[in-house]
């Protein structure tokens, strides 16, 4: 499931797109994201002045994102990560097999090898 909160910021990184800002943009996100409880972050008052602070147009950021231009683009990776079976994040694969959680590189390896010996 994907709340209101990840929509925008979901959105508000496609717009900072726009603007060569995405790596920027995601940086300082990863970097302050607040308590799992607290969305205030993602207001789009508050998403604007992130941006402008970052540099971008916050006129522009501001209009991609009250337009909610990248609703259908964001819907539709929500979708096609469902449709392969990932119900969070992080998930990744190895020739197929689901990887889940912010698993140790052991792990990971463990699954590449795998993969790899399957694969002679």
């Amino acid at each position: 499931f994907l709340g209101e909160a990840s929509t925008l910021a979901a959105n508000a990184s496609a717009c900072a797109n726009e603007q060569s800002m995405f790596w920027n943009f995601h940086d300082y996100m990863f970097d302050q994201q607040p308590d799992e409880s607290d969305t205030s972050m993602y207001a789009v008052e508050n998403l604007a002045q992130i941006a402008g602070t970052l540099g971008m147009d916050p006129e522009q950021f501001t209009s991609c994102l009250s337009e909610k231009k990248y609703d259908k683009d964001v819907a539709k990776d929500l979708s096609d990560g469902q449709g392969v079976g990932v119900q969070g994040t992080p998930t990744v694969f190895v020739n197929g097999v689901a990887v889940v959680g912010a698993v140790p590189y052991a792990e990971l390896k463990k699954e590449i090898d795998k993969a790899l010996e399957a694969n002679k």
